[in-house]
């Protein structure tokens, strides 16, 4: 039974060029990680202000809900 052609064993070398190539086409698109670091931040402080707002009883945030 033989393997198709993308199964086939890649040499390490051809394998670190491609990834080579891919990372030169990305790094300039997505440069850092600090965006997702600021998405992280922005929906813990959501769940946070919203756990704050429900152990109150403030129905403020009962807008959310309906």
């Amino acid at each position: 039974m033989e393997l198709p052609v993308e199964l086939e064993y890649i040499p390490y070398q051809e394998f670190q060029d491609r990834f080579s190539k891919l990372n030169r086409i990305v790094r300039p698109i997505y440069p850092t990680i600090w965006p997702n670091i600021l998405m992280v931040s922005i929906f813990v402080t959501m769940i946070i202000i919203a756990s704050v707002g429900m152990a109150r009883n403030v129905n403020g945030l009962a807008v959310m809900g309906q």
